[in-house]
């Protein structure tokens, strides 16, 4: 079973506790998250407190190609968040796969606008 970490301060935090995520129909458990810790929290803050200064100094392009990045990682694994949003949600898998397609297609429209 898949056990995904938070990032905080783009590493994963180191959590003891996990949740489980459920399958809506079957009810079994296909992946566990990390449960973030105040601490964790209160980092991440902190994170994106520090990363304003640096970020206000990129060009729209480079803003734009970040966007862009992230909407490629997305495409990238569309069949495999398609189907973990399915199984979640209990959303039939063209449904789920529309999802992540809009949800690319919101990145890219964003990535113009930067």
């Amino acid at each position: 079973m898949e056990r995904h970490q938070p990032i905080v301060a783009g590493l994963p935090a180191a959590t003891a506790a996990a949740a489980p995520v459920l399958d809506k129909y079957s009810g079994e458990a296909f992946a566990e998250i990390g449960v973030p810790q105040r601490g964790d929290v209160e980092r991440a803050v902190a994170a994106a407190h520090g990363a304003r200064d640096a970020m206000r100094a990129l060009t729209a392009h480079q803003r734009s190609e970040i966007v862009r990045r992230a909407a490629a990682q997305l495409a990238s694994r569309k069949d495999e968040l398609a189907l973990a949003i399915a199984r979640e949600a209990g959303k039939p898998l063209k449904y789920a796969a529309f999802e992540v397609a809009r949800t690319v297609e919101n990145l890219e429209y964003c990535a113009e606008e930067a």
